[in-house]
């Protein structure tokens, strides 16, 4: 997830890309699996980017600190 800065290897790319070659190959829905898993993966950390966004801009109309989420 480039947003978050999590870090990739690029020497590993070919490998990454010829073992989705095996698994369409052997399946072709697989790609949509993939993506409903990766959105699911996504979804939780992109709600924790907006809360954070939220309260930081909600801290600087009201010149506070920012608010703590229960459970984060």
């Amino acid at each position: 997830m480039a947003e978050r800065g999590i870090p990739h290897n690029p020497d590993s790319h070919a490998a990454y890309v010829g073992s989705w070659l095996q698994a369409l190959r052997e399946d072709r829905h697989e790609i949509f699996r993939a993506v409903r898993d990766a959105h699911r993966a996504a979804d939780p950390l992109l709600a924790l980017e907006l809360h954070k966004s939220l309260d930081q801009a909600l801290a600087h109309v009201t010149n506070t600190q920012p608010l703590s989420i229960p459970g984060h």
